[in-house]
């Protein structure tokens, strides 16, 4: 019960803050994905085996692979803009990481180096995706809402239907009280919200019309 209740209000929290940041602009949303990177990015940092640690090496690395998620996110202004600094940032980012692992002694100096890539590429880009989606066009708005909601709508109902009836592990090794009924639990409650979707924005379309329709 009480893990119900802090994830309740957790989520609550995580909602209020994008549904805040989107209706307040699309600099506000793109300060949020990247504070979503800062932490995600630290997180990953953590997580992960073989982190490069506390020297003044390690610091740097850490440093740098957080600026380049962080940078990704903050670019977005238009496409075109996006596109042209996100390729200088990755092309920076790929180049200092390398020239970083030369001076790295540790047996797995690559493989990290592999690791600070794969975390940028994780978090950073989609992060960066959506704060880019978001700032196209107004409409965009509305989009970026039913993402979201797809996304919530999932986790609950992955959530819902594994703790009641799961029993069939999904990846044991990776989370281990995954299950495949709370998958497809969550699928469902997504293709539900995506038909529903679907048939409202019919809905309106239509209304639309018959209203033109109407007035002619």
């Amino acid at each position: 019960m009480k893990n119900i209740v802090t994830r309740s209000l957790s989520g609550v929290v995580y909602v209020a803050l994008i549904v805040a940041a989107l209706l307040a602009g699309s600099y506000w949303f793109m300060g949020l994905m990247a504070l979503f990177a800062l932490l995600a990015m630290r997180e990953f940092q953590m997580l992960t085996a073989g982190a490069p640690g506390r020297s003044a090496l390690g610091l740097l690395i850490s440093t740098v692979d957080i600026a380049a998620a962080v940078g990704l996110c903050l670019i977005t202004y238009d496409e075109m803009t996006s596109v042209l600094f996100d390729s200088l940032i990755v092309a920076a980012y790929l180049i200092i990481r390398i020239v970083l692992a030369l001076y790295d002694k540790r047996p797995d100096a690559f493989a990290a180096t592999g690791r600070s890539v794969l975390s940028v590429i994780y978090i950073g880009v989609p992060l960066a995706s959506a704060a880019l989606l978001n700032s196209l066009s107004s409409p965009s708005l509305k989009l970026m809402l039913i993402i979201f909601i797809m996304i919530w709508l999932n986790d609950t109902g992955a959530y819902c239907v594994g703790s009641a009836i799961g029993r069939h592990r999904l990846f044991e090794r990776l989370s281990p009280k995954k299950s495949w009924e709370g998958f497809w639990g969550g699928m469902a409650f997504c293709i539900g919200a995506g038909v529903a979707c679907a048939f409202a924005v019919w809905w309106s379309a239509c209304s639309r019309h018959g209203v033109i329709y109407l007035n002619r």
